[in-house]
Order: C-alpha cells, then structure tokens, then sequence
C-alpha cells in the first residue's frame, strides 16, 4: 500500500515541525467572525467578475511606533522600500498602495505590546479615518510576525518582518481584505502547547486524512476541504480555486509537497504551498488566486471600505530609478560648513530623503534635488546616500552610498562682510554643467558675480540680489569652454575671488 511511503515521511514531518515550531505565525483571528465579511461579499463576486478590470488605489496611514522616549523606530526608508515591495508583489491584483503619511508614534506600550488595553486605545486614537492604518511596532506577540484585528480594522507587523522573503505584510493585508488562511482550521502546529489537531502530522492524520472536521483556537472548528471541490463553498478558506491546504507549508517549513497525503474521498491533495495566505517557507515569490483576487476586490468595493475610496490618486507612478550623485562623490571637499549634496533628477520623484551618517547622523526631506548644509565639522568623514520618494515609495533597489572627507575651511570668506559662508558646486565641472554659488548673507546686498578667464577678459557677467539667509546664485556655463578661469562675487563692502575649473 502506502507504508513505506509514510517512514519516509515521518522522517521529514519529525525535522522540519522541529524547525518551524520557533518560526513565526500570523496572529489574526480565522473564526466565524472574521469569515462574516468573505461570506457576505461572496454574493457579489459575479459582479466584481463582470467588472472591466481597473486598478483600486489604497491608501496607507504608516504608524511608525518607538518607546515612550522616542527611541527604536524604524527607519523612515525601511517604510519607504516596503512600500514599493509590497506594489511590487501585488502587481498581479491590480491593487496600487499609496502613502497618505508616517505618523510618529512614541507609545512603549504599542510598540512592546499592542494587543493590551491601553495599546489598543493608542492605536485607536492614532488612526487615520480616511486610509489603511498599519503599526510597525517592536513586538507583535509572542511568536507573532504580524496580525490583522477587525475591532480596530488595523494591522499591526513586527519590525524585523516589515519587508521579509515570507510575505508577511502582505500576508495581513490579504486578511485585511478579507482572506482567510488556505489552511483555515490547521492554524497550529499539531505538537503545540494544548493543541489537540493543527498542521498535518502523518503520525497523527496518516496518509488519508478520514476526519470531516479540524479545531485550533485561532478558528474554532472548521470543515476540511475536499479535492473535487464539493465542500470548497464552506469548508477551509471558503474560496474554490485554493486548493486543500492541511498546514503542509507549517507542518514542514518548506515551500514544496514532501507529503503524500489522500483526502477522505481517496483523492490525493495538490496543495498551492506557494500561496500569500499560507504558511511555508521560501517560496519567494508567493501568488494569489484569481479567486482571492476577486474577494480583495470585492471587499474594497464594498460599502465597509467606502473610506478608502478617495478617489485622490488615479495613476500609478512608481520610483523606478535610483538617485545618480553628482557631489560630494568620494573625494575631499575643500569647505566644511559650506557642503553642497548634488545629485540628478529621478522620473516620477517628489521628493527626496537624505541620510548622513558618520561625524553627523541625520536625515533630511527635499524637493529639490539638492541639499545645501552647514552643519559639518571640519577633517571629517561622512557617507551619505539619496532616496527618491513618490508616493508609492522608494524604489525597491538599494541605494549609491558615497564617502567624503570635509576639509578645514571656506575660501575667502572674510573678504565680504556680512557674508559668513560661501560654495561653489560643481568644482570642477563640464561646460554647459551649470554652475551653483551659495551664499549666506547677514544682509539684502546687491552682488555681481563674473567670470574671469586666464588672461583676465571677462567672458561672463550677471547681477544678483541677495537676501538675508542662505542664496543659491546660478551660472550657465555653455560659453564656457574647458580651461581654469577665476569666479568673482563683488558687492559694495568687498569681493571674494576663488578658481573655477571647467573639464
């Protein structure tokens, strides 16, 4: 018959449940009630079939919790990448997720743990009306990756499994429109704590599993489904194109069928091991069926979601490139408190994040695609980086990280009073790269900025005025042709003078 089908087996069932009994799980409810609103939108799925596929725009309230001293958040760009992960995997959903914001939530109590009283409370307060709310937080539940509640109509995911290879954001937000998991009914491992049925064990089930019926405390009791479909209306995830799933990804951490395993009727059990709603193991990428797809759909369209119909975005525009840096780009950097992050313009970008590590540790927000700072140290070392942001995110790719060293002073500075600092970016540069002076002025002054080429000819000359606070002058060097010319800014108490290479 099937014995020695069954040692061979037993042998895997006792080395991988071993393993995933300390791997993670999702903490979302998967009893009747949750189940209330899949069954009430099932009398819409002919509807939402005959619908013209359009692609539905979520958006997202990002809650991104520390302690109550505003310490161990997460970084911002974390958020941002996991935003465009999270687009990418449901690209076959026509789902677009969009940032509404990041709210900094400083609560030890949501962040160590947000399923108390007072958490709850927290995170109500907190919610945004009119979007998605999601609460990265430090820790979800002993065990708990990540979990989707319906009194709060929230999700709340752990910190370190915001963008993991399992899918585990993605994962909570199926719940959130709707889905249960494919292994409804087999939500533990069978040799857990107090279980008395759970994730297939052949010692336990056997190879044909006889019972109609299966328990766990996640969802109560739940029918098991059949093979040919004829109890898929009612029984497991109550969705028909999932196939049955008895717990195999869980029982074996693994992303495909080391079982053999027949079904009551004596059909044997093809499992979609690979699905967002399951539990397994290193199957990136996972997929969803057409017909969770079609319950996701149906659950946005409905009358409970009507909140996140705003209707204030109609376009997907994706980061899809990586910020190119122009400066400072590897070298030394003549001034310190004068320092001029340059980098090019990204498609679909709407504004960018800077991040400054090493003598300085800070992060910035701009439109432009420049940072002009002076709050640098002098002979210092630093490495920076430049997100793009839109907002559907980052790009999903890792950054360009650049290192420079800060160099002991400013050029010419006392020559001007009332001007305290002064750059020049870029220096060297190409003809027709055009040319930024920075200048901080105490004063409004009047200025004329020229260049002087080798042989002290004038070869370009404009007037500026100058306002009090930091003034970004620039010069368009497409008459420039390649050689050293002298840079001169002149006003009435004085003039600075500084070399200007054009390559």
């Amino acid at each position: 018959m099937k014995f020695q089908k069954i040692l061979i087996t037993l042998v895997f069932s006792a080395v991988y449940t071993l393993g995933f009994a300390q791997a993670d799980r999702c903490g979302t409810d998967q009893s009747d009630a949750f189940m209330e609103s899949i069954r009430e939108n099932k009398k819409s799925f002919e509807a939402t079939r005959n619908k013209a596929r359009v692609e539905r725009f979520i958006p997202i309230q990002f809650h991104n919790v520390g302690t109550t001293q505003g310490e161990g958040r997460v970084n911002d760009k974390d958020i941002l990448k996991a935003l465009c992960l999270l687009n990418e995997r449901y690209v076959g959903t026509e789902m677009r997720f969009y940032s509404v914001g990041i709210n900094y939530l400083d609560n030890t109590n949501v962040n160590d743990n947000p399923g108390g009283n007072q958490a709850r409370t927290a995170m109500a307060d907190a919610k945004n009306p009119a979007a998605l709310n999601i609460f990265i937080v430090s820790d979800a539940g002993t065990g708990v990756a990540g979990y989707y509640t319906r009194n709060l109509d929230i999700v709340v995911v752990r910190k370190n499994t915001l963008s993991d290879d399992r899918y585990t954001l993605e994962h909570e937000l199926g719940h959130f429109f709707s889905l249960a998991h494919t292994h409804r009914g087999w939500d533990q491992i069978a040799n857990g704590p107090g279980v008395e049925q759970g994730g297939y064990d052949p010692m336990i089930h056997g190879d044909t599993v006889t019972i109609a019926s299966v328990s766990s405390s996640q969802s109560g009791s739940t029918l098991i489904e059949l093979m040919d479909m004829s109890n898929c209306t009612t029984a497991a995830d109550e969705i028909c194109d999932t196939p049955p799933d008895y717990g195999f990804g869980f029982s074996c951490s693994c992303c495909r069928m080391i079982y053999d395993v027949w079904d009551r009727n004596g059909d044997k059990i093809e499992p979609m091991i690979d699905n967002v709603m399951s539990y397994s193991n290193g199957c990136d990428p996972y997929r969803f069926s057409e017909g969770q797809v079609t319950a996701m759909h149906t659950d946005f369209d409905s009358n409970r979601r009507a909140y996140l119909r705003t209707n204030e975005v109609d376009q997907y525009t994706p980061i899809t490139e990586e910020a190119t840096i122009l400066s400072p780009a590897g070298s030394e950097w003549e001034e310190f408190n004068g320092v001029l992050f340059d980098w090019e313009d990204v498609p679909n970008a709407e504004s960018y994040l800077v991040k400054i590590d090493g003598a300085l540790n800070e992060q910035f927000i701009t439109t432009e695609s420049e940072l002009y700072l002076e709050i640098l140290e002098a002979d210092a070392t630093y490495f920076w980086f430049v997100t793009p942001v839109s907002k559907f995110g980052a790009s999903c790719g890792a950054e360009e990280v650049r290192i420079f060293t800060t160099g002991s002073g400013t050029t010419g500075l006392d020559e001007i009073e009332n001007i305290t600092n002064y750059s020049i970016s870029p220096n060297p540069s190409t003809t027709g790269n055009d040319i930024r002076v920075f200048l901080t002025s105490e004063i409004n002054m009047d200025a004329a900025v020229s260049i002087i080429d080798i042989s002290g000819k004038v070869v370009l000359t404009q007037n500026e005025n100058l306002n009090s606070g930091i003034n970004k002058i620039t010069v368009e060097s497409a008459s420039l042709i390649s050689g050293l010319y002298i840079i001169q800014i002149e006003t009435e108490a004085g003039k600075i003078t500084d070399k200007l290479l054009i390559k």
